[in-house]
């Protein structure tokens, strides 16, 4: 980065390192929220962690290409309810 340049907001939070911060952080939370941590039951948490790693790290301007399925597509038939994204995304 040059400096006249602002950084990303990947760079903000701290790059990987951040990132990895964050989730940890963000994923403690939400697998200990009772209404959420049954979603999570069956799930790889390594697999889940890199994907959100990747997620967040692209939204954030990282060079870092999402790999996962679309949203929507990961999530749908897993009866999650606009009350349950509401909880989900209070955490983060």
């Amino acid at each position: 980065m040059s400096t006249s340049e602002q950084p990303t907001l990947y760079e903000r939070v701290g790059g990987d390192q951040g990132i990895v911060r964050l989730i940890d952080a963000f994923d403690d939370r939400v697998l200990a929220d009772p209404e959420l941590a049954g979603f999570f039951r069956d799930t790889s948490m390594d697999t889940l962690r890199r994907m959100q790693r990747e997620f967040f790290a692209s939204a954030l301007g990282a060079t870092v290409s999402y790999s996962g399925r679309p949203m929507g597509q990961a999530h749908a038939g897993r009866g999650i309810t606009p009350k349950h994204l509401q909880r989900f995304v209070a955490h983060l």
